[in-house]
């Protein structure tokens, strides 16, 4: 089954924009702005629809908060007529460091809020994601305040470019297959390869 919607989970207040919880936002901003594509505006969520050779791809990010993104990922589904299988749900990642970044068909919600609620609307967790990898603070700060933090100035290039490598696994997902985004992408450290 090939991936129909790609939504990418944030907090769409211009406040949290940068910030680590926001990764999927980042990732859908680049996957859309590579293909010089453009957003359009629904009460839900920003939508952008991709066309190659005849077969389409629909990326969305809610704009509600992180912990109510089931809301609008399932008006999405019904709207396009996508299964959970056919959902790639794109979100930060606490447990993969900064630079990482892993694609899976299905897993638990590892307590991200976000996937929660998409999973509780969804009826489901049967669907896959695209974790990208935002690491852990080194102090004892509060997991609420890290997400919700923007990334260091030596942090900023690794990020951008984990972003960027994370759109081209989205296509490959769409054009090529979940099994071959992940034969390609599982195990890329961008800190490695740079």
């Amino acid at each position: 089954m090939s991936i129909r919607l790609a939504a990418a989970l944030g907090n769409a207040e211009e406040r949290y924009r940068g910030t680590r919880h926001n990764a999927g936002f980042a990732v859908a901003s680049e996957l859309v702005a590579s293909l010089d594509e453009a957003w359009r505006r629904s009460t839900r969520y920003l939508w952008s629809e991709l066309s190659c050779r005849g077969d389409r791809l629909v990326v969305i990010c809610p704009r509600t908060y992180m912990n109510l993104s089931g809301t609008a990922v399932q008006a999405a589904a019904a709207k396009w007529d996508a299964e959970p299988a056919e959902i790639l749900v794109i979100h930060d990642d606490m447990d993969l460091p900064l630079g990482r970044l892993r694609i899976s068909s299905e897993a638990g919600s590892g307590g991200h809020r976000g996937v929660s609620s998409v999973a509780e609307a969804l009826g489901t967790l049967s669907f896959p994601r695209l974790r990208i990898g935002i690491g852990r603070p080194d102090t004892g700060q509060p997991a609420r305040d890290y997400v919700l933090s923007r990334f260091s100035l030596c942090e900023v290039n690794v990020a951008e470019e984990v972003f960027a490598v994370g759109s081209r696994a989205v296509v490959v997902a769409w054009r090529c297959g979940l099994q071959q985004a992940m034969n390609d992408f599982n195990g890329y450290d961008i800190t490695e390869s740079a």
